[in-house]
């Protein structure tokens, strides 16, 4: 799983810990559906003002055989949401999005090869 998985990191450090949960997440979405190709994750800590503190992003990107699925959070404090100051919090909330996409995916597919049926 780790070879299908490109893991970037933007104004923070390295975390051994977010990389595993990282790394954990795409096993889970690769055992929905195993046609995954690859997952790439951008996390991000973009320059804010202080007055809102440490916001992080997470990009989720999945390819699949003649499928893309990707889920991006605008860590504006406006979309409180949206707004995560726990990276952790972050990585979960991105991957539980990316999750439901690839459950109506694969349903979709698999709807449509029983109507092809």
């Amino acid at each position: 799983m780790q070879s299908k998985t490109q893991i970037h990191w933007h104004g923070l450090d390295r975390s051994e810990a977010m990389e595993a949960l990282i790394l954990d997440k795409v096993a889970a979405l690769d055992r929905l559906d195993t046609t995954l190709i690859v997952a790439k994750v951008t996390v991000e800590l973009p320059h804010r003002h202080q007055a809102h503190g440490k916001l992080f992003h997470v990009k989720v990107q999945l390819d699949y055989p003649g499928h893309e699925i990707v889920v991006s959070h605008d860590p504006s404090p406006k979309k409180s949401e949206q707004a995560h100051e726990d990276v952790a919090v972050a990585i979960r909330d991105a991957f539980a999005i990316a999750k439901r996409q690839v459950k109506d995916w694969v349903e979709k597919r698999r709807d449509g090869r029983r109507a092809a049926q």
